[in-house]
């Protein structure tokens, strides 16, 4: 985390409005608008304006929001509840904020090569959580980890609710 409490940048910018195939520029306080934030959660990342932020902070370290040509914009995730509907349409979100800072359930937030996890089995783990059936959904962690990149690092780590720092075999 590269400075307190803060997860985000911004990337104010030009798009093609697929609605209207005009031009727009869409900016800082627009951004955090589309995107549920407000401002002292995200920074502007401009290399143009401010070269050395690239060297003062990790780009890897934020999650990196940009403007949209489909205008198709989402709320940030707060609950769980949040994160599991937009990941159940297939958009992976950290839930920050709230106390919680969480993966998705198959953790395709922090790993893009697990974004191919079926839709049944991302409507039954959802069926398993509304029903707080933690069988199950321990059961469906294991198999995600299991079929996912995270078991080709056998030093990764992750925090589990519960199962702080489990290492991965």
């Amino acid at each position: 985390m590269p400075c307190q409490g803060i997860y985000y940048a911004i990337h104010p910018g030009l798009i093609t409005s697929e609605n209207d195939k005009e031009k727009h520029f869409v900016g800082v306080v627009d951004l955090l608008n589309l995107y549920g934030l407000q401002r002292h959660e995200a920074i502007v990342w401009d290399e143009v304006s401010n070269p050395e932020i690239s060297k003062k902070i990790k780009y890897d370290s934020l999650i990196h929001l940009y403007p949209r040509d489909d205008c198709r914009y989402f709320k940030i995730p707060r609950t769980t509840k949040q994160q599991m509907d937009l990941w159940l349409r297939d958009i992976s979100m950290h839930v920050i904020g709230n106390g919680l800072e969480e993966c998705c359930p198959d953790f395709s937030c922090c790993y893009p090569l697990n974004e191919n996890t079926p839709k049944k089995a991302k409507i039954r783990f959802k069926v398993a959580y509304d029903e707080r059936d933690g069988v199950v959904m321990y059961n469906m962690i294991n198999m995600f980890i299991t079929n996912s990149y995270l078991t080709t690092n056998p030093e990764q780590v992750i925090n589990i609710r519960g199962h702080i720092n489990a290492k991965i075999h």
